[in-house]
């Protein structure tokens, strides 16, 4: 009896997994799509651009460097940026808001945390 419970519970627990999945890869994501800029970063960055697009495909843009494709996903909690470079990937992710209003960027390096908000269309 002790078996069947925990393969029952494997089964339950598998299944609620999958639907919390399913219901983050259902969710629009129209609040991510179009481009956002850096707006804060207390450790002074140039200034810089993501375009997010449909189909997890992004541009990283920034003034005097060529433009940089990458992909990303999204789940319940951060935007999961992948860019290739050279042989290597760089990896990083942003979180946001609960209103999707920002994306949040914490420096490896110092800790600081940078700001991107979504550009208006005009």
């Amino acid at each position: 009896m002790k078996r069947s419970f925990s393969a029952i519970g494997v089964i339950i627990l598998s299944v609620v997994a999958f639907q919390q999945m399913s219901i983050v890869a259902q969710e629009p994501l129209q609040w991510l799509y179009g481009k956002w800029e850096l707006s804060y970063d207390p450790d002074k960055s140039p200034k810089d651009y993501i375009v997010f697009a449909e189909g997890g495909q992004l541009t990283s843009m920034a003034p005097g460097q060529a433009d940089t494709q990458g992909t990303y996903t999204v789940t319940k909690e951060r935007v999961i940026v992948m860019i290739p470079m050279g042989e290597r990937v760089f990896s990083t992710f942003f979180t946001f808001d609960e209103n999707k209003e920002h994306l949040y960027l914490k420096s490896p390096k110092t800790g600081n945390t940078a700001i991107y908000t979504k550009v208006k269309r005009k």
